[in-house]
């Protein structure tokens, strides 16, 4: 892999026995990386303003003192000097294939996510003296906040799939695919920081799609049902605010969405489709505070939507 200036070598190695015809064991095992973009290095995190720090043996003299700690102004900085984060992942899974027409597989991931860019805290001042800025008499007047790659974060998680074909007819088969995740572990390590338990926070425990779909030779029809399990509305690490208890809204409920798909063969060379995202209009709800009621790559805040397509070979 080459990016700029970053390059690394990406090797995979994967393993599939079939002991009978009708099941299969499949182990892959790899590493891959992916160098810093171009917000990470050129747009710091939005620290701004004053902040006191408590008094710390670790820390220089202040230059400002309060009865809390010492007062510094904070502002932010590029880091040219990011490394790529790395990546190690193992799986192990099975696959159960008792006709030509149905297909089910179990397979357990892991993924070790090393080098993790993230962003520079106030608090990370006690132990990295390169956000430090001194005067003339070497007392502590000022941080300089930017990324840096200081998280490792390991995640495990299961995935069932499931393929089913039936309706071999002269009017076209029928399709029935499954794919779920369960993640079981979300934890990320922050140098120098407590480990912090992000299951259930920035992604559900629990998510699956179903897709329903008919092919003729004239008519692609598919129906698509996407569940995105509940998560958690606070902030990983802390606990939920006593105005979201009173009013229960710990919690982001679960939700379900529909896509649906029709298309039209109009002649040998010309294709007609219309796709309807969110079918029946769900709203989206997320009651973290600061996030608009919205869950940033998740929801799309136009509600339902719909997308023609005219394809000409």
């Amino acid at each position: 892999d080459r990016d700029g200036d970053d390059t690394a070598f990406s090797p995979r190695a994967g393993l599939r026995w079939t002991p009978s015809e009708q099941w299969s064991l499949l182990w892959s095992s790899g590493r891959g990386y992916r160098a810093p973009s171009l917000f990470e290095r050129r747009r710091p995190p939005g620290y701004f303003g004053q902040v006191v720090l408590p008094t710390s043996n670790a820390l220089p003299r202040c230059a400002i003192t309060a009865a809390q700690g010492c007062v510094v102004d904070v502002g932010v900085v590029e880091n040219s000097a990011l490394d790529p984060e790395t990546t190690r992942s193992h799986s192990l899974g099975v696959v159960w294939s008792p006709r030509e027409d149905l297909s089910l597989s179990l397979t357990g991931n892991v993924v070790d996510l090393r080098n993790e860019i993230l962003d520079l805290h106030p608090a990370d001042a006690v132990w990295n003296r390169a956000t430090w800025v001194l005067d003339d008499a070497g007392r502590l007047q000022a941080l300089r906040l930017s990324f840096d790659n200081i998280g490792r974060t390991v995640s495990r998680n299961w995935v069932l799939r499931g393929d089913y074909r039936f309706g071999r007819s002269a009017e076209g088969p029928w399709r029935v695919s499954l794919d779920a995740l369960r993640q079981q572990t979300l934890r990320r390590h922050r140098a120098h920081g407590e480990t912090v338990d992000l299951r259930g926070h920035a992604t559900p425990t629990l998510s699956a799609v179903l897709t329903t779909q008919w092919q003729s030779d004239r008519w692609d029809l598919a129906l698509r049902a996407n569940y995105v399990g509940r998560t958690r509305a606070w902030l990983p690490g802390d606990a939920c605010p006593a105005t979201q208890r009173e009013q229960g809204r710990c919690h982001n409920p679960d939700q379900l969405r529909w896509n649906l798909h029709v298309g039209r063969q109009l002649g040998p060379r010309v294709l007609l489709a219309l796709d309807v995202h969110n079918l029946w209009d769900a709203p989206p709800v997320n009651y973290l505070s600061g996030n608009g009621g919205l869950a940033p790559g998740l929801d799309d805040p136009l509600g339902r939507y719909f997308m023609m397509t005219l394809q000409v070979r």
